[in-house]
């Protein structure tokens, strides 16, 4: 006992300590990851990283290594270089929630979203109330265009946290594309009440109530006030809420505005190079000069 509480006063050094391991024991890739740990805590995140490699070179298998090799790649935005480390520890430990999460979401930084799908599923299985995880899903659902899919992800992600902009935002885009267009009025109400000054929200409301093909939907007084609101916040230099803007201002039968906007919304398209838009901008503007 006295032995021990000597060297435990001696060792009181962690670093010193785990050094002396790797330095005295062959092979000893425990040694190395704690070191490796010792340097993070400290932010020697350099220092760290060279640990975990060296505890890899010796157990290739070592998930905790793995994954922290993979997790310091991430923080730095080196994605690419952090997904073979993620998917190496999937394959040592296929049941590890957080080992999917992490590959997960860092093939979701890549556009990788197909191949994300399955391993943001069984995070959600596994974890039905995370939130990051639901949302995550939905989002690359939604990004391979399976929207009726994503629906029920974001639906429940509200239900355990409400307030959420982003997530009412995402699922009145949803809706709309599914041609639910009612209830992504009610989400983009949602949206625009948690985030009241959310540019991109705005624009998308307006949009429907000014054009809209089905006229329950449209109300020219409500679509000119939204879309006035997100060109003031953004300067009036979004081409296509200047678009919005023109079609507002057309629904609510003010069709000189309506064409000063379109030609002002064209010319900002074809000055920053959206071709598409600029002839979407075209058209409304003919379609507004003959009425």
């Amino acid at each position: 006992a006295w032995q021990t509480r000597n060297q435990v006063a001696y060792w009181q050094n962690s670093e010193k300590l785990f050094y002396h391991a790797v330095a005295v024991t062959k092979d000893n890739w425990l040694a190395w990851f704690n070191l490796g740990l010792n340097y993070d805590n400290q932010g020697r995140v350099d220092d760290a990283l060279a640990c975990y490699r060296k505890a890899v070179q010796i157990q290739p298998n070592y998930v905790a290594a793995l994954v922290n090799i993979g997790a310091v790649l991430a923080s730095r935005k080196q994605f690419p270089d952090a997904i073979p480390y993620f998917e190496r520890a999937v394959r040592a430990d296929p049941a590890s929630v957080d080992c999917h999460d992490n590959l997960g979401h860092a093939l979701m930084e890549v556009g990788r979203f197909e191949a994300a799908i399955p391993h943001l599923r069984l995070v959600v299985r596994q974890r039905p109330k995370d939130v990051v995880a639901l949302n995550s899903l939905a989002d690359a659902l939604a990004r391979t265009g399976q929207f009726a899919q994503a629906i029920p992800c974001l639906e429940t992600s509200l239900l355990a946290k409400p307030d959420q902009a982003a997530v009412h935002y995402s699922l009145a885009q949803a809706l709309a594309k599914l041609r639910r267009t009612e209830q992504a009025i009610l989400h983009f109400r949602e949206a625009i009440r948690c985030q009241p000054n959310d540019p991109e929200a705005l624009n998308s409301l307006a949009w429907i109530r000014a054009a809209n093909s089905n006229p329950a939907f449209r109300n020219g007084d409500e679509a000119l006030r939204l879309a006035q609101r997100a060109c003031e916040l953004t300067r009036y230099q979004r081409p296509v809420m200047l678009g919005t803007l023109a079609a507002a201002y057309a629904e609510a039968g003010r069709f000189d505005e309506a064409i000063a906007t379109a030609q002002k919304a064209h010319a900002l398209a074809v000055s920053s190079g959206q071709k598409e838009l600029a002839a979407k901008d075209q058209q409304m503007l003919e379609t507004y000069q003959t009425r």
